[in-house]
């Protein structure tokens, strides 16, 4: 199936998804705090194997300096909230120019079933934690 076709699946499939994700307001309903923990932790999230904060970007993966605000000007219409958590959970969707389709995807415990044994499971204050903290660079 052509990866445009793939990814258009993948977008619909995640925009239904949209409701058990409504845009929190992370200084309300999550945790920056424990979103850093999750992002630094190497054996659940890990993001920091592959991104940076500090505007340096790695082979494997685009700097997250700043991603509050292109998160919200990457896909029209689309909130940073939601495209980051797109981001996680099915990472094909969007490529950023420069890097390869080669992002684990992140499942969310009774939300959605990525089915793969490498994924990573979060829990949904675990997500919106992470989503918290990284709303904040």
């Amino acid at each position: 199936m052509p990866r445009f076709i793939l990814s258009i699946f993948v977008l619909a499939g995640l925009f239904s998804l949209s409701a058990c994700f409504p845009s929190p307001d992370p200084e309300t309903i999550a945790d920056p705090k424990n979103g850093r923990e999750l992002y630094l932790n190497q054996t659940r999230g890990n993001c920091a194997s592959c991104h940076t904060l500090d505007g340096n970007d790695l082979p494997s993966g685009p700097t997250l300096q700043g991603i509050s605000d292109l998160a919200s000007r990457r896909i029209k219409d689309m909130s940073a909230v939601y495209y980051i958590k797109l981001s996680m959970l099915g990472p094909s969707a969007y490529i950023v120019e420069g890097y390869q389709d080669r992002m684990m995807v992140y499942q969310v415990a009774g939300v959605a079933d990525a089915g793969s044994k490498g994924d990573q499971l979060f829990t949904e204050e675990e997500m919106n934690n992470l989503v918290a903290f990284l709303l904040t660079q």
